[in-house]
């Protein structure tokens, strides 16, 4: 089945402390239609996501980052825009963590390796407010 193509257009942020995730990460969403800035630092995401909030459509974090958990990100952004769309992606998948990330206000959490076909539908559910467990 082909995966579903974006049904507007949207900027993403994407932030990964590996550079070479970012670069994926990037790749990945411009392929698929969107604008996507990325950064490897999550103050640094902080920072320009402060210059302008409305900027933004969507998130997508690394959970373990150095300076700063993704989760703490998550909180940061959704202090500023509360219906700001994220994700979490964790290479641990540890419930406690979902519920955490599920309390502060993050929409979808992801378990590494997050592959093209995951991201895509990542980025559309929590674009057009499908919940996780319902079909786009």
């Amino acid at each position: 089945e082909p995966p579903p193509r974006p049904k507007r257009s949207a900027h993403i942020l994407f932030v990964d402390d590996e550079p070479v995730v970012a670069r994926m990460g990037k790749r990945i969403l411009s392929r698929l239609g969107y604008e996507v800035s990325t950064f490897s630092s999550p103050i640094a995401a902080l920072q320009a996501f402060k210059k302008d909030p409305s900027a933004v459509d969507a998130v997508i974090t690394d959970q373990s980052m150095p300076g700063m958990f993704g989760i703490d990100l998550a909180r940061a952004l959704l202090e500023i825009r509360p219906e700001l769309p994220i994700a979490l992606i964790s290479g641990f998948a540890d419930p406690d963590d979902r519920r955490e990330a599920a309390a502060v206000g993050v929409r979808e959490f992801l378990e590494k390796p997050v592959l093209g076909h995951g991201l895509e539908r990542t980025i559309l559910r929590m674009l057009e407010g499908v919940p996780e467990n319902e079909p786009l």
